[in-house]
């Protein structure tokens, strides 16, 4: 009788183990730890992440790294590609199939803009070889560019972004951040920006320190900008005497139309930059025929 409750004991031990299990057998287990390392992997893959609206045609321009692999995962769909050659680049329209698309691989030089409100948020910051981004005229709130190290240009024109974080950016040669909410901007981690561009919102104060970008060459100003704005700027401008070739400061004021006076472009040319009014200065990256 001892050896039957015993044995008793034993089999009720299996049995609590494999409900502790889920009830899995040994197969059901493995696939399930495959299934977990294949996530894994996927996540660890360069990547960029877009939330779009299901249903609506998504436009992209993007090159890569030579014989890079693009997979591009929307909802049930997969899309697979190979960049074969330097400078390859891919225009591409898609109609969504669900609300996130991911598109993996070594992608250098990537373009979204102009989706408008078919496209809400982007996500860049697990493809840290990203050297170019443009995503103009789109609905993004809030754009995380801290991994992207070795990105030289970025132009996120007409979004709706309160702020920018670009300090640990510090290759970033091309800044375009206009017709946004951003009125403050910590640009002194900077120190290669040649060109910047910025827009000023109704009733907001301009915050913007310029006295560590010593390659300056480019300065846009926009929106209600006003004669205080000007004259900050032209404090913090870097000193181009004696250089051949002049910097260029485009303004232009919705709340002054005289905001370019003659004291302005005389205490500008001290510093051998030319004060012109601003230009737009297109979106789009320049694709090979």
């Amino acid at each position: 009788m001892k050896k039957i409750n015993i044995l008793l004991a034993i089999v009720l031990m299996a049995v609590i183990y494999s409900c502790g299990n889920g009830g899995k057998g040994s197969n059901e287990q493995k696939a399930d730890s495959l299934a977990t390392e294949t996530a894994e992997q996927t996540d660890k893959e360069p990547q960029i992440t877009l939330t779009v609206k299901s249903g609506e045609l998504i436009r992209l321009d993007f090159t890569g790294m030579v014989n890079s692999q693009i997979k591009i995962v929307n909802g049930s769909r997969d899309t697979s590609l190979i960049l074969k050659g330097k400078d390859t680049y891919i225009k591409f329209e898609y109609m969504s199939a669900d609300t996130i698309m991911t598109i993996y691989g070594d992608i250098t030089k990537f373009d979204c803009s102009s989706n408008y409100t078919n496209l809400t948020a982007l996500d860049v910051s697990k493809n840290t070889n990203l050297e170019v981004l443009y995503c103009n005229r789109n609905n993004i709130k809030t754009l995380n560019i801290g991994q992207n190290k070795v990105i030289t240009t970025i132009k996120c024109m007409r979004n709706q972004l309160k702020k920018l974080d670009v300090r640990n950016n510090k290759s970033l040669k091309i800044l375009y951040c206009d017709e946004n909410d951003i009125n403050t901007i910590d640009l002194s981690k900077n120190n290669l920006l040649e060109k910047f561009s910025i827009s000023i919102r109704k009733t907001a104060t301009l915050n913007i320190d310029l006295r560590q970008n010593k390659k300056l060459k480019s300065l846009d100003l926009s929106g209600y900008v006003t004669s205080s704005d000007v004259d900050k700027l032209l404090d913090f401008l870097p000193d181009h005497s004696g250089q051949e070739k002049e910097g260029i400061f485009s303004i232009t004021s919705r709340s002054n139309k005289e905001i370019i006076s003659s004291s302005v472009k005389e205490k500008a040319s001290n510093k051998n930059w030319n004060v012109v009014p601003f230009t737009d200065k297109g979106d789009y990256f320049d694709v090979p025929d």
